[in-house]
């Protein structure tokens, strides 16, 4: 399924508004979690109905929910009546565009689930997916930035493969070998999950590959 060319622009916005504070910070820190936070939100729910949140034009992070354990409530409360409020435009027929939320739109429509199920699939999409996507994300640019040798040969393995942004879907991704182990050990080595109970390699072959004694797994 190629990727909605809304997502894209979003993506576009981002790297562009990366490089360019990263050109004015004059050799201080940029708080890249914080950024790829507010890019994970506003992709998300931008696929889901087709407006993000804005946070990296606006510069405004979703992060008050962090502050206390209490705003986090109210916020996913709040959040979930703006997806209620939203739910009837994403399920215009005549809406032209296509992305992986419009598979349970159109079940909605048939009459084979709930329109409140399709406002609980949302809210998980974009509060639980955001997050721990960021995470995923962080963990990979710090490792990658951290083995130069491994971005080159990412790098190349991309470029060899899309010339530009609109060539780039799904289907064609997941063919990108080193681009699937790269994500994949991000996830091994920082599980964006906490609850994640972790296993510790005490020294053993696990189908012919042999896994070091103190490797998580």
């Amino acid at each position: 399924m190629p990727v909605p060319q809304a997502g894209l622009a979003c993506l576009h916005r981002f790297v562009n508004k990366l490089w360019r504070l990263s050109q004015e910070s004059e050799g201080k820190c940029i708080n890249a979690v914080q950024w790829l936070e507010m890019i994970t939100f506003d992709v998300l729910r931008e696929m889901a109905f087709g407006e993000g949140f804005e946070c990296v034009e606006k510069d405004k992070a979703i992060l008050l929910y962090k502050l206390h354990p209490w705003i986090d409530l109210i916020f996913k409360h709040l959040f979930e009546v703006t997806l209620a409020d939203n739910r009837p435009r994403r399920l215009d027929a005549e809406m032209p565009r296509k992305d992986f939320f419009t598979h349970i739109a159109n079940k909605v429509l048939a009459g084979e689930v709930e329109q409140e199920e399709m406002t609980a699939h949302a809210s998980t999409l974009v509060l639980a997916g955001g997050e721990t996507t960021a995470t995923c994300l962080t963990a990979a640019m710090y490792h990658l930035l951290k083995t130069p040798a491994t971005l080159e040969k990412l790098t190349t393995e991309i470029l060899a493969r899309y010339k530009s942004y609109g060539e780039i879907d799904a289907a064609s991704v997941m063919q990108l070998l080193y681009l699937q182990a790269v994500v994949n050990e991000a996830l091994r080595i920082h599980p964006p999950g906490s609850q994640v109970f972790r296993r510790v390699s005490p020294g053993c072959h696990i189908d012919s590959y042999w896994v070091p004694k103190g490797v998580c797994h």
